[in-house]
């Protein structure tokens, strides 16, 4: 009678054991997808951030060289 409880209890420690292992690697890929977003977000955020300065940067110098053309004229 013991053995078939023994046997009973491997199986259940087999079957809690492959359930774990199971949302262990669904956890694993959902951290790794959530990561995998982060990092696109954090590229697209770099390169709004650099096309801004860039803008910011062209409009400066348009400005200046409108200053310059006025004074020039004059």
């Amino acid at each position: 009678m013991g053995s078939i409880n023994a046997q009973k209890d491997r199986m259940h420690f087999m079957i809690v054991k492959g359930a774990a292992l199971g949302k262990a690697r669904f956890l694993e890929g959902r951290r790794r997808r959530l990561s995998a977003a982060c990092d696109t977000m954090n590229n697209i955020g770099f390169l709004e951030e650099l096309s801004l300065w860039a803008s910011s940067k062209a409009l400066e110098s348009s400005s200046h060289l409108k200053k310059e053309a006025i004074v020039s004229k004059w």
